[in-house]
């Protein structure tokens, strides 16, 4: 349980200082743009006409547009130290008794095969949405003759039928990843490991992830709901620091839910009863 809290602090750091790594910069266009000479600060690009976000995007647009267009290679170089993490992650969870050498250079051994499990899944998921839109299009296309209400529910249904294989997909990455951090090889057999896993425990992999992945979405909206409470566009610090400090529960729990999806993938890909 320690190793645990643990991963689930370490995760939450260091996605908070990409996260800060990432969208610092544009604080800075921000605030260069005089948002913070009004008495109520930045305040005023949360009112609900939006008058000011419009004004701040016509004045500041071109530099926001460079700095995101110069933001790529770091947006590039995140994804490579989430992955680390991942391999960090799942090298500590398989690592009885933990030694911090051996942890470490396991997690490098993997971050190759991680690197290819992430390249063919995302091809697989962008063509996956492909195909439903496609799909949805297809459908919806006769129908609209009749009634274009049908038509839309018919196009956005597949569409989130497409968005569940998608995830879904990325669930299987995540056994495939949790194969190879167990088994090793190459991670074209952690796929092959990964398909077996899902057909050997579907019922329980499948609800497990939706669980959790269920718990985050509520934890969300949940999180939205309150940030509507408080209000940031009025008066008060203790509002903004409530808003901040709601965000990063809501950000920690969201790393504890997915630290604890990794520990089952692990699990599931320990268990004897999978074929090597």
């Amino acid at each position: 349980m320690k190793t645990f809290v643990w991963l689930v602090l370490a995760n939450y750091l260091l996605r908070a200082l990409l996260a800060a790594g990432l969208f610092s910069p544009f604080v800075h266009v921000v605030e260069a743009a005089g948002v913070g000479q009004f008495p109520a600060g930045d305040r005023i690009l949360f009112q609900p006409s939006g008058l000011y976000l419009l004004e701040l995007l016509r004045l500041a647009g071109s530099e926001l547009a460079a700095l995101a267009h110069g933001s790529l290679w770091l947006l590039l170089a995140t994804a490579l130290a989430s992955i680390v993490a991942r391999a960090l992650t799942y090298s500590t969870l398989a690592q009885r008794p933990f030694e911090l050498g051996e942890v470490i250079a396991r997690a490098l051994r993997l971050v190759p095969g991680y690197l290819l499990i992430v390249g063919l899944v995302f091809l697989a998921q962008v063509l996956t949405l492909g195909l439903f839109y496609w799909l949805g299009s297809e459908l919806s296309r006769p129908l609209g003759a009749r009634s274009e209400r049908i038509a839309d529910l018919v196009l956005v249904g597949v569409a989130l039928l497409g968005l569940f294989a998608a995830l879904l997909l990325g669930a299987i990455a995540e056994l495939a990843r949790a194969s190879l951090a167990h088994a090793g090889g190459g991670a074209l057999s952690a796929m092959g490991r990964a398909l077996e896993l899902c057909q050997r425990f579907p019922v329980r992999l499948l609800s497990r992830w939706a669980g959790l992945g269920a718990s985050g979405v509520v934890l969300v909206l949940l999180g939205a709901e309150l940030s509507g409470l408080i209000d940031v566009s009025r008066a008060g610090g203790w509002r903004t620091a409530g808003v901040f400090t709601l965000h990063q529960l809501v950000a920690l729990a969201l790393t504890a839910l997915h630290t604890a999806w990794l520990a089952i993938a692990l699990g599931a890909a320990q268990s004897p009863i999978v074929s090597r």
